[in-house]
């Protein structure tokens, strides 16, 4: 439910923001970057840096804000997570306000009450929001470049940081994603944290309410997406018939004429003309002239459950999952077949990462060969498993190992190619399949030295132009693939 702060009358910015906060950044537990805002009466200055499994968003952000912290004046550069430069612009004239972005350009008519929302801001920048809403009367205000912002408080809790503990409110902004996120604020209103399942900006000194936080947020999350499947979701025990639709013929590489389609038992069992009389227990659904096509398969996805729900609101009813939690995974589908969530079949992938300063967050970490072939051996005992999945930091010198185990327990073996290795070697050390085409074509360019666990994996890629494709070093690992 919505409600209103006890004070409503504007707080400054000045008052309610100490001259520095720092925040440390925090994936799966793990921390990967900081975020440092230095404040100037309504002047702030954001220093955000991530470095996650070599990638990472960096940025310098400067900002203006009204007594009511909305923003007046908003730069942000940097670089975003692969690497593009942020140039982003923000600033208010006479009443007119106007921005650019990597999106876009534009400008509107600004009456102070609006709140420019960033495109490449850091997670600070919600905040940024949610201070904003706190000092408005109905926690909603219109948002630039379209749409509105929105604020619900969900919960109070007490946490401990810094030697001490603190009351904290727990609020919902909705507006600049499709999902809302997560913040807690203490008593003057000041940030604690910004959280998601995953992912956390947590004030320094209260890393330990880390996991704590994330299984709140994870809570929230699945509370949300729960109640919209028990709304929307409709069980079937008779044949459904989707009238006065078209679909694709592949022989006529055409659009057919009108049609009736039929689905019983999860599979379609007819495709029958438009006006077909079907049995008098069918559900008949009218399709209004639309294009209907079966179930798409997403080949490479990384589930959650708000992934879920868009993937089938986008029509793909299949995914393979090529790295996720075991816990985290598992539990989504079991929450998905039970008909709790809204999603896809899932197919799983076993994820495997070697320990090192450019490690991935998501997965099991191996130290060693053995712990990594182990591995292998735990995924093949949970069942359900058709595959594992090798990350940049293992070792190539465990791969022959890892995949004679997978191989021998019925399990494909692919992934990225690991870092000082090539395609060629993989292949030959047993690897099914390789993810992404650049992994495959990096061998091609970059020299075995170079680091592919870095940025190199995408900026190495510029190197591609002028390649042969028909040198001796391409047709060799063309020919290793089939």
């Amino acid at each position: 439910m919505s409600c209103s702060p006890e004070n409503n009358s504007p707080v400054s910015v000045t008052s309610s923001i100490p001259k520095v906060e720092v925040y440390s950044v925090l994936y799966g537990g793990t921390k990967v970057g900081s975020t440092k805002v230095t404040i100037d009466g309504n002047d702030l200055a954001i220093d955000h840096e991530v470095n996650n499994n070599g990638r990472g968003a960096k940025s310098k952000g400067t900002l203006t804000l009204n007594d009511q912290g909305v923003p007046l004046a908003w730069t942000i550069e940097g670089v975003t997570t692969f690497g593009n430069a942020v140039d982003e612009h923000f600033s208010v004239n006479e009443g007119t306000a106007s921005w650019k972005a990597a999106a876009g350009e534009g400008s509107a008519s600004f009456d102070g009450a609006t709140a420019y929302v960033s495109q490449d801001g850091s997670p600070y920048a919600a905040y940024i929001y949610v201070n904003a809403l706190l000092n408005d009367d109905d926690m909603t205000m219109p948002m630039l470049p379209s749409g509105t912002l929105s604020l619900n408080k969900l919960d109070e809790l007490a946490l401990t940081g810094n030697g001490e503990t603190i009351d904290a409110t727990v609020y919902a902004l909705s507006g600049p994603n499709l999902n809302p996120a997560y913040l807690a604020v203490d008593t003057e209103q000041k940030l604690i944290a910004f959280m998601s399942p995953r992912f956390a900006l947590l004030r320094e000194g209260f890393e330990e309410e880390d996991t704590r936080l994330r299984d709140l947020a994870a809570a929230l999350n699945a509370a949300r997406f729960e109640d919209i499947a028990s709304r929307v979701t409709h069980q079937y025990e008779s044949p459904v018939r989707i009238r006065n639709v078209r679909v694709f013929d592949p022989v006529e590489l055409k659009l057919t004429e009108p049609s009736s389609v039929v689905v019983s038992g999860g599979k379609i069992v007819a495709v029958e003309a438009a006006d077909a009389q079907g049995s008098v227990d069918e559900v008949s659904i009218d399709g209004a002239g639309g294009s209907l096509v079966p179930g798409l398969y997403e080949m490479h996805g990384h589930m959650s459950d708000n992934d879920a729900l868009l993937n089938v609101m986008a029509g793909v009813t299949s995914v393979r999952d090529t790295g996720n939690e075991m816990d985290v995974l598992e539990a989504l589908i079991e929450k998905i077949d039970n008909n709790t969530l809204i999603g896809p079949r899932i197919t799983k992938s076993g994820f495997i990462e070697g320990v090192s300063e450019f490690s991935n967050s998501t997965g099991e970490l191996a130290e060693t060969e053995e712990q990594a072939v182990q591995l292998v051996r735990d995924y093949a005992a949970r069942g359900g498993y058709f595959q594992i999945k090798i990350y940049s930091s293992v070792k190539g010198e465990w791969v022959p190992a890892m995949a004679a185990e997978a191989h021998k327990l019925g399990m494909r073996v692919s992934g990225h190619i690991p870092a000082f290795s090539n395609a060629d070697q993989m292949i030959e050390a047993g690897y099914d399949e390789i993810t992404h085409i650049n992994q495959v074509m990096l061998g091609w360019v970059l020299d075995l030295e170079e680091d592919t666990r870095t940025l190199y994996r995408i900026t190495g890629m510029r190197r591609f132009a002028g390649l042969d494709l028909s040198s001796d070093k391409v047709q060799k690992t063309i020919n290793a693939m089939v």
